[in-house]
C-alpha cells in the first residue's frame, strides 16, 4: 500500500496508469493504485470521503518534489496543514539539503478550522531532507507575497500592495525593503 501511496503522489492516476504499459515491473500494481486513487477522488466528490479518503485524494493530485533549482511557477502542493495559499516557489540546494521556499498568504480557513487573513503575506521554508518546515509572516498586512527575483539564497519578494521584502534563505530572515 505505501508503494501505491508513493505512485499516486508521484505520478497521478492518470500517469500511474499510463506508466503501467511502458514498465512491465508494474504491471500488475498500476491499475489497483489508478484505482484507489479514482476511488478516492470520487469519494470526494460525492462528498462522503472518510479523513483516509481525503488524504489518498490529495496525495494523488500532488506533484512531485522538484529536482530543478530556481523559481517555480507551479510548485508542488505545500506541506499539508500548512494554512498558506501558495503564489510560486524557490527550489535549491543549501548545505546539502534541498529546500522549497513557498510564498503566498494565510489561507482563509486555517487548518484547525481557524479564520486565517488572506492580507497576510507568508514564506513557507520546506527542508526536503528532514520533512520540516517553518512559516515566516510578513510584518504588514500587505497581501501575498511573490518570488520575483533571486540573487544566491537572496529572493526579491513583492506583495499584493506593492511593498517589497527580501527573505534570506541561509538565515530565514525577511525584512521589508520598501
Amino acid at each position: 500500500m505505501q508503494w501505491i501511496s508513493k505512485k499516486c503522489n508521484s505520478e497521478g492516476a492518470g500517469r500511474l496508469a499510463a506508466s503501467a504499459v511502458n514498465n512491465s515491473a508494474i504491471n500488475n500494481a498500476a491499475p489497483l493504485g489508478a484505482l484507489i486513487c479514482q476511488y478516492a477522488a470520487g469519494q470526494v466528490q460525492a462528498g462522503t470521503a472518510s479523513p483516509m479518503d481525503k488524504s489518498q485524494a490529495q496525495l494523488c493530485n500532488m506533484k512531485p518534489l522538484p529536482t530543478e533549482s530556481g523559481i517555480l511557477s507551479q510548485p508542488s502542493a505545500p506541506p499539508s496543514g500548512s494554512g498558506i495559499t501558495v503564489t510560486n516557489a524557490w527550489a535549491g540546494t543549501l548545505n546539502g539539503q534541498r529546500e522549497l521556499v513557498y510564498a503566498g498568504a494565510q489561507a482563509a480557513t486555517l487548518s484547525n478550522g481557524d479564520h486565517g487573513n488572506p492580507q497576510q503575506g507568508v514564506v513557507l521554508v520546506a527542508n526536503l531532507g528532514t520533512s520540516t518546515y517553518q512559516t515566516y509572516p510578513s510584518s504588514g498586512l500587505d497581501g501575498a507575497l511573490t518570488i520575483a527575483s533571486t540573487t544566491g539564497t537572496s529572493l526579491g519578494l513583492t506583495a499584493a500592495d506593492g511593498s517589497s521584502y527580501t527573505f534570506d534563505v541561509s538565515s530565514n530572515t525577511l525584512t521589508k525593503t520598501k
